[in-house]
């Protein structure tokens, strides 16, 4: 085992990192990189934004089907389509920016209290 530690982490006694009888180390999480979390949340809040637009598709359709009266592709049916469509696209945007803005105040706030501490095994 190298006794260089390049993440930071609690030494033990001397060089040794500190290791728990199953073979964990502990680790803190000082500093988040806010461009790398922002593309994290944005990836998800997009996932969910298609999510939603597959069920807001079904009820756009159910409601074109509980109204056969009305024009099927109206004004409304168009705005519906659009809305799909640009729904999961903004909810990537701004998923992407509430993660930033998440990470730079986990950074904020880790500087007055030392981060979060993790195990992890080698």
């Amino acid at each position: 085992m190298s006794t260089v530690n390049p993440y930071g982490a609690n030494q033990g006694l001397g060089n040794q990192p500190m290791e728990s009888a199953l073979g964990t180390r502990s680790m803190v999480i000082r500093r988040i990189d806010p461009v790398s979390f922002g593309k994290i949340f944005g990836g998800l809040y997009a996932i969910f934004g298609i999510m939603w637009a597959g069920f807001a598709l079904l009820m756009l359709l159910a409601g074109v089907a509980l109204n056969p009266g009305s024009a099927p592709f109206g004004s409304s049916m168009g705005a519906g389509l659009f809305g799909l469509i640009i729904m999961p696209v903004l909810m990537g945007v701004f998923g992407f920016i509430g993660g930033a803005i998440g990470a730079v105040l986990f950074n904020l706030a880790a500087g007055f209290v030392g981060g979060v501490k993790i195990d992890v095994e080698a």
